[in-house]
This record gives C-alpha cells, sequence and structure tokens, in this order.
C-alpha cells in the first residue's frame, strides 16, 4: 500500500481542486490512503470499491466522504465516471468546531467506514453545481463553502422528503427515460390520482406544480446526458419530452445559466486525467483526457 502526499495542486494558497475521472472496463487504482481529504460520487456505471477491507458496490447517485486515514481502492469490469474532489484537510477541520452538533453523523469522525450517502438525481445536480463554483476558485473560502453546502446537502438528505409514499414511487418511476418524456400526464397515471390531487400534493412535498417538477426532471436528465454521452442535443432534447428544440434550449438555459451546448463543453472539459491507474497489472500512467467514445 502507498500513500499519497498532499499534490502540488493543493499548495501556495490553494484549498480544494475538482477533477472528473473516467475509468474504462477493466481500469483499477491500486489500494492508497492520503494526506488530504477526498469526496467523490459516482455520476455513471459501476464502481467497486474497496475501503478499510470491506468491499462495495458503488452505483450513480453513491456519495463517499474519505478521510485521510481511510485505505481504499478501485476496479471496475463495467467502466465508470466519478466526480473527486480533494480537499486540505484544514479545511474540515476547521468547521468541526462550529458545525460537528448540527449534522447526524460528522464525516471526518473516527467511524470504522467512511460516511456514504446515495443521493437523488436532485441532489447529485444541486453537489455538482456547487461543485462547478470551485473550477476558478480554490481558496479556503470556496473550500469550506463548498463542504458547507456538502453538510447541509446530508443533513437533508438524511430526512426524507414528506410525501405520500405513492407520489414518492410515481416520481422514481418518471425517471425511465420513456416515462418521462410522456410528461405530466405520465406523473398522474403513475400516481392513481386524480390530477388536482397530484398537484396539490406535489405544491405541498416540492413547492411547484406537477408540471413544473417534471421539467425540473427532464432538464437535470438532459443535463446527465450532455455530460456522460456525445449524443446529438437535438435527440437529448426530444428524449427528455420538449418537442422544439428552441423551447429545450430556452428552458435548458434559464435552469442552467448556459446553452446545452456551452454546458456540454464546459463539462466535459473538465479534469479527465487520472494520475496514475494500475491496468493489466502494470501501472499506467494517463496524462490527457480519454479519447471520445
Amino acid at each position: 500500500m502507498r500513500r499519497i502526499p498532499v499534490p502540488e495542486s493543493l499548495g501556495q494558497g490553494r484549498w480544494i481542486q475538482v477533477v472528473r475521472l473516467h475509468y474504462r472496463p477493466g481500469d483499477s487504482y491500486d489500494l492508497h490512503d492520503h494526506d488530504f481529504g477526498e469526496i467523490f460520487w459516482i455520476e455513471h456505471g459501476e464502481a467497486l470499491h474497496t475501503v478499510n477491507g470491506v468491499r462495495q458496490r458503488l452505483e450513480p447517485g453513491t456519495l463517499t466522504v474519505v478521510r485521510p486515514s481511510d485505505r481504499h481502492e478501485f476496479a471496475t469490469s463495467t467502466g465508470f465516471v466519478m466526480v473527486n474532489i480533494t480537499h486540505r484537510v484544514e479545511a474540515s477541520a476547521g468547521l468541526a468546531p462550529r458545525f460537528a452538533g448540527d449534522v447526524e453523523k460528522w464525516p471526518w469522525d473516527d467511524a470504522a467506514l467512511p460516511l456514504q450517502a446515495n443521493l437523488a438525481p436532485a441532489e447529485v445536480e444541486r453537489l455538482q453545481a456547487a461543485a462547478d463554483e470551485l473550477a476558478g476558485d480554490s481558496s479556503r473560502l470556496a473550500a469550506e463553502g463548498f463542504l458547507l453546502d456538502l453538510l447541509r446537502l446530508l443533513r437533508r438528505s438524511s430526512s426524507a422528503i414528506e410525501q405520500p409514499a405513492w407520489l414518492e414511487r410515481a416520481i422514481a418511476g418518471l425517471h425511465a427515460p420513456e416515462r418521462l418524456a410522456a410528461g405530466p400526464g405520465e406523473l398522474v397515471r403513475l400516481c392513481g390520482r386524480s390530477p388536482a390531487h397530484v398537484n396539490r400534493a406535489v405544491r405541498v412535498a416540492h413547492g411547484c406544480t406537477a408540471t413544473e417538477l417534471v421539467n425540473r426532471i427532464r432538464l437535470e436528465h438532459a443535463a446527465r446526458r450532455l455530460k456522460l454521452s456525445h449524443e446529438g442535443i437535438a435527440a437529448i432534447g426530444a428524449g427528455c419530452g420538449f418537442a422544439s428544440l428552441a423551447h429545450f434550449y430556452r428552458a435548458f438555459a434559464a435552469r442552467f445559466g448556459a446553452t446545452p451546448r456551452a454546458f456540454r463543453l464546459g463539462h466535459q472539459a473538465v479534469g479527465r486525467t487520472v494520475p496514475e491507474q494500475v491496468r493489466s497489472g502494470g501501472p499506467v500512467p494517463i496524462d490527457r483526457p480519454r479519447p471520445r467514445r
């Protein structure tokens, strides 16, 4: 096992960095721990993660907060994409005296295993938006701001949204692409209630109409497809239920502050490099972005 020291990218006033890592089928990363903190979540695919001797299967939406002492390694038979955030330990240590009592479980405690959470798509998008802000700012203020956003998200994620079980099941079912394209009518059908009843329940639980909720889910799904695929933008918009490309562009820009094309270019350009991987039994340094597939 090896210990990874604090990288140069976290020196000279830089406290935090974010990269997107693409693992291909058969890639692995050998057993290691760190001199820094690490946070990652799976965007796409499936990762085999062994941490402190426990083997885990991580799927999209799984968030893990790794402490410097945690010993872990990765492998995959299918390939996966993760967002990985590294930060200086002083950033999280400085928060403990002020905020440790505000969350049910402190992510940087001495538990046997690191904290994990299974995030809903909307929670992943919220965390990604916070991570995006780190691209141009790696100061201590930015680092602590991101970690506070993470703590708030974990606190909300630990308590379920107060909504009827039938609505929760319907929203989960709506994430299937063929159902998402069908729109608000499909949500009503999945709920098995009248449109007025569904609208009242959605407004109480989510603070919006059923149509607004469906459009929000559609746009989050489109954003993930833009980041993780090279499918045509028009096809993505149509697949998410937008009959008009112009409508898709307007709605997407209003939600994410960028056109679908600009959003894709910005996210797919975010660090794809893996410092060192072990593939087929030997170390393979990767110092350039993954080729497009």
